[in-house]
């Protein structure tokens, strides 16, 4: 049921973001690139902070 709903908002707001205009869709696509490589880095820092574990955190 939930994901029906939250299914049927995603294609809401994805016909909301398209009828704002090729700009506005652009600055949806430059945030969400930006969103990704905020994860990638994130997800980065936590694998290599995992494999050199106490040393990283001592050094700090």
């Amino acid at each position: 049921m939930r994901v029906k709903i939250w299914l049927s908002w995603c294609i809401a707001e994805g016909r909301r973001k398209k009828e704002e205009g090729r700009r506005k869709k652009e600055e949806g696509r430059k945030a969400m690139v930006s969103a990704i490589k905020n994860f990638l880095i994130v997800l980065t820092i936590s694998i290599s902070s995992n494999k050199a574990e106490i040393p990283i955190i001592s050094s700090n």
